[in-house]
Formats: C-alpha cells, sequence, structure tokens
C-alpha cells in the first residue's frame, strides 16, 4: 500500500544530463529540486497536487557498474504546492508502518 501511495507524488520533472556516470564501484547522489514555473492550474485526480507553482524534491542514487554501465534509483521526496500543501514521501511511508 505504501508504493501505491508513493506512486502518485508528484512527478513533472525536465532533467538535462552532461553524459557523465559513476567511476566503476563508486555509489552518487543527485538532488534535484524542481519549481513548476507554469503547469496545470487543477490536479489531474481527486487529492492530487496542483502542479502550477510547484516545488519538487526528489533524490537520484546511482552505482558505477562499468565503464558505461551505471545503475539507478530515483525516488521522489517530497513535493510543495504553490497553496503550501506538501506531501511527503516519507511521511505517505510512515503512514504504512
Amino acid at each position: 500500500m505504501c508504493w501505491v501511495r508513493a506512486a502518485l507524488a508528484q512527478t513533472d520533472e525536465i532533467q538535462v544530463y552532461d553524459a557523465g556516470i559513476a567511476p566503476v564501484g563508486t555509489f552518487n547522489l543527485t538532488w534535484h529540486n524542481n519549481y513548476e514555473v507554469s503547469g496545470a492550474r487543477s490536479a489531474a485526480f481527486a487529492g492530487g497536487l496542483v502542479p502550477n507553482h510547484s516545488l519538487n524534491g526528489v533524490t537520484e542514487w546511482a552505482y558505477g557498474v562499468t565503464r558505461w554501465f551505471e545503475a539507478g534509483l530515483y525516488l521522489p521526496l517530497y513535493s510543495v504546492s504553490s497553496s503550501g500543501a506538501v506531501t511527503s514521501m516519507a511521511r505517505n511511508c510512515a503512514r504504512c508502518l
């Protein structure tokens, strides 16, 4: 049930990469903070966040497997809407425990 709630978190993000990957045997952490300047002005579903003027935070863990391959895990952490509503993956998962 926890993972279903997490799947409903804000997911709008544009990423730009320089094609660099973690060296073999190295863990890497990238923290993304994205602000939606102009987005939908209503939620896509009941209880959803309004994307317009929202701030979204995501961590991306990576591990250099080979010289040309990096395995990664993308974890949305929070979304803050223009109304001040906060959705937190940690808070949602804590409810499941």
